[in-house]
């Protein structure tokens, strides 16, 4: 019972934390204010001691190789950076702190590792669930300003203010979560279930299409029609394929066609938003001494965006960002991530869904999900700097297992088993 009790404080504390989060702040926000603090102090009770000591025995067991790795480099990059951007280059205080806090976020899946470990819930659908509903309110957020008009979606970029909201992980977690969940609902015969679940999708693509925020919309085109090829390979499921792509052309000739428009119109006015330009800029920073080449410019460092013609903190690509900040040695612990958490998964995932048990699972969604919201975030966007990013990672990692075991039977059964 004592234990029972203990299971739901750290649930309400987590719940809390999200809350906060997702009705009241910001993906990177531009101060520490109250609602910050509070999700902070949520982080803090729910890592605590085990937390640190769990990163601690990493260094020291010689236990799982991936602990000890990434034990490693978190002690590295709260060590070594900072003392690059504080004492080597005397980058501003601020700036230091506001690169360490996502560091923080962006190593969860260490950090909460004993809380995952010795609370016994289903961590996989409440971490989902949680980014659900982040996403689901920054999407009421940004809809809720004044600047914005839902009837007029379609018709114009429209940018709401300077936060961004849509640009944030979770929203594009729940489209696709919608999405990949109304197909699985459909192919169980619940149409209410797939009613609700493709009304959270649409809801949730309302800011990205506004913003017309272009990776997101096209991964989510892409991973929606892999999930309908996915299903042609079912008996008998041609004909749900029909009736779903009937109703998709549906939407597609009503709503899609004018958002599309907008897309190229975005790549034909501003391409790839000088995106190649910044690169080669971090490059020449990072190539610029011996000392930013191997460690980087530590935490706070800023360079001149071509983008925005003044100095910036940020890097719309993770491993760049990571390069600029750690050198070659933050490059090379970006790299492993991307390995480890996306691009193995990734492949492990479109495995996977060949099998048609695995499809039919909670699993199939959220790492289908989490992979498409995945992608702007390492790629395209510094996005990688929010809770967001951190939760994916996260939810990625408690579902490793699972997922690997469905690759391997999908290898080993067929498609069709």
């Amino acid at each position: 019972m004592r234990a029972l009790k203990l299971d739901y404080y750290w649930l309400l504390v987590f719940a809390v934390m999200i809350g906060v989060y997702g009705l009241f702040s910001e993906p990177t926000p531009e101060a520490v204010g109250p609602f910050e603090a509070v999700v902070g102090v949520c982080l803090v009770l729910l890592v605590g001691l085990r937390g640190v000591a769990a990163t601690v025995e990493g260094l020291v067991s010689g236990g799982r190789v991936s602990l000890t790795c990434y034990s490693i480099a978190l002690w590295y990059l709260l060590l070594v950076p900072t003392f690059g951007g504080t004492i080597v280059a005397g980058n501003n205080m601020t700036d230091v702190a506001r690169d360490l806090i996502p560091l923080l976020y962006m190593f969860l899946f260490v950090l909460l590792g004993p809380l995952v470990r010795d609370v016994d819930v289903d961590w996989q659908a409440v971490i989902a669930y949680s980014l659900v509903f982040v996403g689901v309110a920054f999407t009421v957020r940004f809809l809720w300003l004044e600047n914005v008009r839902v009837l007029e979606i379609g018709r114009g970029i429209q940018f709401g203010d300077m936060r961004y909201l849509p640009m944030e992980p979770a929203v594009t977690f729940s489209a696709a979560f919608g999405a990949l969940e109304a197909i699985r609902a459909l192919e169980r015969r619940r149409w209410v279930v797939a009613g609700w679940f493709g009304f959270l999708a649409l809801v949730s693509i309302l800011p990205l299409a506004a913003m017309v925020v272009r990776a997101p919309l096209m991964l989510l085109a892409l991973v929606v029609l892999f999930r309908l090829a996915v299903m042609m390979w079912a008996p008998m499921n041609w004909r749900l394929v029909a009736m779903i792509s009937l109703a998709l052309w549906l939407v597609m000739w009503t709503f899609g066609g004018s958002i599309a428009g907008l897309v190229l119109e975005k790549f034909e006015a501003v391409g790839l938003n000088t995106k190649g330009l910044e690169l080669s800029a971090v490059f020449n920073v990072v190539s610029g001494s011996a000392w930013n080449s191997v460690f980087g410019g530590g935490w706070g460092s800023v360079y001149l965006s071509p983008a925005y013609a003044e100095p910036v903190r940020f890097v719309h690509n993770f491993p760049a960002y990571m390069a600029l900040k750690a050198g070659t040695i933050g490059f090379v612990i970006a790299v492993l991530i991307v390995w480890q958490f996306y691009i193995l998964r990734g492949v492990m995932w479109l495995i996977a869904m060949q099998n048609l048990r695995f499809r039919d699972k909670f699993k199939g969604s959220a790492e289908g999900a989490c992979l498409v919201a995945l992608t702007p975030c390492i790629l395209v966007q510094p996005t990688f700097k929010s809770l967001s990013f951190g939760l994916l990672l996260l939810l990625t990692s408690v579902g490793s297992r699972g997922l690997q075991k469905w690759s391997s039977r999908s290898q080993a059964g067929g498609v069709r088993e």
